[in-house]
């Protein structure tokens, strides 16, 4: 029965996100992050384009929603320092992210990989 309505309310949720556009809310995002294990605290900045996470208290994350691919990878250009990982995802999307301490945690970035593989299939069915 569970299954059931976890199935019905990922319907549903879907359904919200694909009547709204191509937008996806910022919780949406983080119950995603949340889903991979990642402890998720929202930032202070929610923006139409932009979004800002911190990710198991040691990560700055944000993601930037660009009108094109050529402007997202204007905006890549501009995290050229090596701290920076940085994901090109489906039709101008940008995922950042960088360690606070600089000590990579190889066990996140498979997390955030995985996310990132999600997101860009959940931004490519719409």
């Amino acid at each position: 029965m569970k299954k059931l309505w976890s199935l019905a309310i990922c319907f549903c949720l879907t359904l919200l996100l694909t009547a709204c556009g191509d937008k996806i809310s910022p919780k949406k995002v983080g119950d995603m992050l949340s889903n991979e294990g990642i402890e998720v605290t929202f930032g202070d900045n929610m923006e139409e384009n932009y979004y800002h996470y911190f990710l198991n208290k040691d990560a700055n994350f944000a993601i930037y929603f660009l009108k094109d691919t050529e402007e997202a990878e204007e905006q890549e250009k501009s995290f050229k320092d090596p701290k920076y990982k940085t994901f090109l995802v489906n039709n101008g999307n940008l995922i950042v992210y960088y360690y606070m301490n600089g000590e990579a945690d190889q066990e996140l970035d498979s997390k955030i990989s995985n996310f990132v593989e999600k997101f860009d299939e959940l931004i490519e069915d719409k």
